[in-house]
């Protein structure tokens, strides 16, 4: 664990923790004691309890400042027991803690009120500094209820807005961050009634049909916290926290309510932003566990087919056929690819590419995928329209927004495609400078719904969408904006319900020659008389490496985990020239099999093969000058030729 360091953060540590009692909840023993001493030696006083009734019996005699909570308790939910806390002791702060976090659980704790939401394992510094903050928000609120006479020293020196209100509604002070945010001064406000100043009410809010957090301070005694969001004058809503609490005369006596406002519009777009991270997050999760898997099987498709097509020779429907199982396949790892891409923002293939060419090429695939319900039509320009772009990203552009003007038209319509050589003169973006050969442009028009003001603006929002649940992830558009500002490029749109949508693409223009399509070719891949260890965990991928190695005459040994390669190896280590290892194996790694085999033959070539992604993953690879990386899925001329031409190097 980490230990707090700095004077200076010790001593605000220390001065926050003065009398502050905290309650910790946690149901393993080892955990709650840990906790408990870590806080005592801050000063803080702490009590503990292993369930949630035991909890609830200490809140109800000592009311702690604060309460930290697991979310798993042996007799109750944390999210339960940190309600009812709230529900005893509103003054008292609660820390949610947790090993089993999710986001709706996170979200869930912050709507019922606690301070934060804490992942175990937690950084002791990090704990202790949000500890700190909730037991100082905690003893603001006790302060503000406990003493009056210190008022109006505490507003003076407080960030948050403060407004007290007497038993006619009316204000009767603020602090000057309120006076600041709301752009008045206090004699345009003073003496008038909250509902008039903050709804443009005549009459309180409850008679207009809303809760009215004030009237229940005023006739409860109870501190209220509520979230309310108003718009501006400039349309722009604005969200704020607001902490009631009651000043009490000798009598007991309500006399005014005193209300902390904190601005927590910004703290609301970042949640919003932190659902979005955490999405995106799981799309990347997503991506790289299930693509080394993913390519292990395609890996094994691509070995068996290439070995069959070299085996059948001439035409026939068997060899159409291997050749139809093999161009799905490729177009499966095209998917992963774009996938990984999409989640982890790989670097860009630039190539100098005409539009019209590969518009054209992509036209088929497009035609199956938005069905024959919609009539796609290609309105190419009369010279090339010559860009700087990698064509699988501009393939995933097209097909993206294809299938966006596909969905919009269930009953049927047209797409028209459109380029355009010299587009954009007129495009101005104030982040975007103009290339030095301008812009190249192809537009996608539907004949659709079209959409209406407020969708257009959240078009290209990550995870947006209008259809129904099931139905779409909102990644199609938020997809095409990632790809097109990669590329320095811009992206327009123009839309309006009942009149279609046209989206134009703008991408740097080149007036160099395009590079052609390139193909396949069967070129003969020269073999050998060297030794190779081929260590793979996957039988088929390994039965494949082996057959095609030893048929262009290397001896080839093989292991089926990482312990079997170092062991293999040891045994036959003069005379393996190259090992091709699986970069995740079971028991070692391809790095830790790597490590051994070299501290014995430090010359020895190593060729690593994997369906991860060097470039997602580079701490797993970890290469030298003498190390390769081969990504699977490959062909088995690449193969042959990436050892090869290790073995020459």
């Amino acid at each position: 664990m980490g230990t707090v360091t700095g004077s200076e953060e010790s001593e605000a540590l220390r001065q926050s923790s003065e009398c502050a009692l905290v309650l910790v909840v946690d149901d393993d023993p080892n955990l709650r004691k840990t906790l408990s001493d870590i806080l005592r030696s801050q000063d803080y006083l702490v009590e503990s309890a292993g369930d949630g009734s035991g909890a609830l019996a200490i809140v109800e005699e000592a009311k702690p400042t604060l309460a930290v909570i697991d979310l798993r308790l042996p007799d109750m939910n944390g999210l339960a027991l940190l309600e009812e806390i709230k529900r005893r002791s509103p003054i008292t702060e609660c820390i949610v803690l947790t090993g089993h976090a999710s986001q709706d659980s996170a979200i869930d704790a912050i709507n019922k009120g606690a301070y934060s939401y804490l992942i175990k394992p937690y950084d002791v510094d990090q704990l202790l500094v949000t500890i700190r903050r909730a037991v100082e928000r905690g003893e603001l609120d006790r302060q503000l209820r406990r003493n009056e006479k210190y008022y109006r020293d505490l507003i003076n020196h407080l960030q948050e807005q403060v407004v007290v209100i007497d038993r006619d509604y009316r204000i009767t002070d603020v602090n000057q961050t309120f006076l600041e945010f709301i752009g008045k001064q206090f004699d345009e406000i003073a003496g008038r009634p909250c509902h008039e100043v903050w709804h443009g009410f005549d009459e309180p809010c409850d008679l207009h049909g809303q809760d009215c957090a004030l009237k229940d301070v005023f006739e409860t005694g109870e501190v209220r916290r509520v979230v309310h969001a108003h718009l501006r004058e400039d349309g722009a809503e604005n969200v704020s926290e607001v902490l009631l609490g009651p000043l009490l005369d000798d009598n007991g006596e309500v006399t005014h309510v005193i209300e902390s406002i904190r601005d927590i519009t910004k703290q609301k777009q970042l949640e919003e932003r932190l659902r979005h991270s955490e999405k995106m997050e799981s799309v990347g999760q997503l991506a790289g566990g299930v693509a080394h898997d993913l390519n292990n099987i395609l890996q094994a498709i691509y070995g068996h087919t290439d070995a069959g097509l070299d085996l059948a020779c001439g035409h026939g429907e068997r060899v159409e056929a291997l050749k139809a199982v093999r161009t799905a396949a490729e177009k499966a790892a095209a998917l992963i690819g774009q996938l990984l891409a999409f989640s982890r923002r790989q670097v860009i293939d630039y190539k100098i590419i005409d539009l019209n060419a590969l518009i054209n090429n992509l036209l088929k695939m497009l035609r199956r995928v938005i069905g024959e319900h919609v009539d796609l039509r290609f309105a190419p320009c009369h010279d090339p329209a010559v860009i700087i772009a990698d064509p699988g990203q501009v393939e995933q552009v097209l097909m993206n927004l294809c299938v966006n003007a596909r969905d919009s038209m269930p009953s049927g319509g047209t797409i028209t495609i459109e380029t355009c050589p010299n587009g954009g003169d007129d495009v101005f973006d104030a982040d975007q400078d103009r290339p030095a050969e301008g812009w190249r442009m192809f537009s996608v028009t539907d004949t659709g719904s079209g959409m209406n003001k407020e969708v257009r603006s959240k078009a290209f929002e990550p995870f947006f969408t209008t259809k129904e649940m099931g139905r779409g992830t909102g990644l199609g558009l938020a997809t095409v904006h990632g790809i097109i500002k990669q590329h320095d490029g811009l992206i327009e749109l123009d839309s309006e319900p009942g009149r279609g949508t046209q989206f134009r693409v703008y991408l740097p223009g080149s007036s160099q020659r395009p590079e052609g399509v390139k193909t396949r070719e069967k070129r003969p891949s020269r073999g050998g008389a060297e030794t190779i260890l081929v260590a793979e965990d996957d039988d088929a991928i390994r039965e494949i490496a082996q057959n095609v190695l030893e048929s262009v005459g290397y001896t080839v040994y093989v292991a089926a985990d990482g312990q079997e390669a170092v062991d293999v190896f040891k045994a036959h280590a003069d005379e393996i020239s190259l090992a091709l290892l699986d970069a995740v194996m079971p028991k070692l790694g391809g790095h830790e099999v790597r490590t051994q085999i070299r501290a014995l033959r430090p010359d020895v070539r190593i060729l690593y093969n994997s369906g991860y992604d060097p470039d997602v993953y580079p701490d797993l690879f970890r290469v030298d000058q003498s190390v390769r990386i081969l990504q699977k899925p490959y062909d088995l001329d690449t193969l042959l030729q990436a050892v090869r031409g290790l073995l020459d190097e």
